[in-house]
């Protein structure tokens, strides 16, 4: 059973609720070709990149300042784009990789830096 779905504190949050499911799918993947990583150290920042999106987006979601909230919601949007750019490598190094596969969680981690955007945005206006 999936705590997804249960819609109260952070789960309720549209961003998190958003890259929750890429995330966790992204890692799994990860996970399932770990065999095949023969640079050990980009697998492991990767996976900590993962799971800072979400650590980033739930301390900002936890503060009550505009420049705290903006700050870490920032960090998050810079370990979504950490994230990308370690597919890439992997996706390079580890030829069995699928690259379709790699492509696909790219694609959806880009997707998403838009609501990054509109949220910093948004709370950037709000202090003006």
């Amino acid at each position: 059973m999936s705590l997804v779905g249960n819609e109260k504190g952070i789960l309720n949050f549209g961003v998190y609720k958003e890259l929750f499911p890429i995330v966790i799918e992204t890692y799994n993947f990860l996970e399932n070709n770990k065999s095949l990583f023969k640079v050990d150290f980009v697998y492991t920042d990767t996976v900590k990149n993962l799971i800072d999106i979400l650590s980033f987006l739930s301390k900002g979601y936890n503060k009550f300042h505009s420049n705290e909230k903006s700050l870490l919601y920032s960090y998050s949007r810079d370990c979504v784009s950490t994230t990308q750019s370690n597919l890439l490598i992997l996706s390079e190094l580890n030829k069995d990789l699928s690259k379709e596969k790699t492509l696909y969680f790219y694609n959806q981690f880009e997707d998403k830096i838009k609501y990054f955007n509109g949220l910093i945005k948004k709370i950037e206006e709000n202090k003006n």
